[in-house]
């Protein structure tokens, strides 16, 4: 029962997403959950939003929109992150997590595989010790450890994790591709993606030659689609994105995101937004969204290429 409904959700968000990318409307097809300040492209505000907020927010979702893909942006120590994946499996709800390596102790990936999790995303820099940290703040060793538990969790639970590492694409990052490539695939990775930083480039023939490289690696082990590749391909290092060379973003449309203060918005990098406050009357969340139309209006004729990692994916 639980695969036909699982089926049953990814069909409905593929039919969703086709009515956002051909200006239909409708629900989103992805829920996007920022419990902290991770790759945030802004200051988050000093009132957060408490467990049981969260809680009443999914369930309002979930009763508006029914079950849909979660994304859950955190660092992997945040004290809500594994309540919060238990909570969105049992609503039957799709769970991603873009988190840090640091934190993924053998306790905390046991957990976070028992809770439900069915995807990944890892940030990382590389293989180089002085790359890695001062691109994401933290150690090779801890990267590997978190990668060692995971999948020893995998392994044990007999569970379909699928562990993904994400690469900030900048100068510094371009030269670990390979060798990072070739030892996620040694040691049991199911894939890596290239993330575009939101400012960078014009990128060096070197770098360049290493965008080549990736994209010529087969998938699904590489999980960055050409359209990212092109766009980081061109930056110019002015702002969130280049000038898009056709169509409009294929994602802000199709998600709503929640901030920590219980603001939604669909692209960070757009100033229309909304609150919604956790105990607002039955209906809010149809408001909220409507709310947000001029907001995704502008999403549609937005002509840069939006290097935001969720919005890139």
């Amino acid at each position: 029962m639980k695969a036909l409904e699982q089926l049953v959700v990814r069909a409905r968000t593929r039919l969703r997403e086709g009515r956002a990318l051909a200006g239909l409307g409708g629900r989103p097809a992805r829920l996007v959950l920022r419990l902290d300040d991770l790759d945030a492209p802004g200051p988050i505000p000093a009132e957060l939003l408490k467990l049981e907020d969260w809680y009443d927010i999914v369930v309002r979702v979930v009763e508006w929109s029914g079950p849909l893909p979660v994304h859950l942006v955190a660092r992997s120590e945040h004290p809500f992150l594994a309540e919060m994946v238990r909570f969105a499996h049992r609503l039957e709800c799709p769970t991603t997590l873009r988190t840090t390596a640091a934190g993924i102790s053998p306790r905390r990936a046991d957990e976070l595989v028992d809770c439900g999790l069915e995807r990944i995303v890892v940030r990382v820099a590389g293989v180089n010790e002085a790359t890695q940290r001062a691109v994401v703040g933290e150690s090779v060793a801890d990267t590997r450890r978190a990668i060692a538990a995971l999948l020893a969790a995998r392994v044990s639970r007999a569970a379909p994790l699928d562990i993904v590492l994400e690469v900030p694409f900048d100068a510094r990052t371009a030269p670990e591709l390979r060798a990072l490539c070739e030892e996620a695939r040694t040691v049991g990775v199911d894939g890596v993606r290239v993330a575009a930083p939101w400012a960078g480039g014009p990128f060096e023939s070197g770098a360049l030659d290493a965008l080549g490289w990736v994209a010529k690696q087969d998938r699904p082990f590489r999980r960055t689609s050409a359209d990212t590749l092109g766009a980081v391909r061109e930056m110019r290092g002015d702002g969130p994105g280049t000038p898009r060379k056709g169509g409009a973003c294929p994602v802000g449309t199709l998600r709503v995101e929640i901030l920590p203060d219980g603001t939604l918005l669909s692209c960070p990098f757009k100033g229309d937004r909304t609150r919604m406050l956790s105990r607002d009357p039955s209906g809010a969340m149809a408001l909220a969204w409507k709310a947000l139309e001029k907001h995704r209006d502008a999403i549609r004729t937005c002509d840069r290429a939006c290097a935001h990692p969720e919005l890139t994916a």
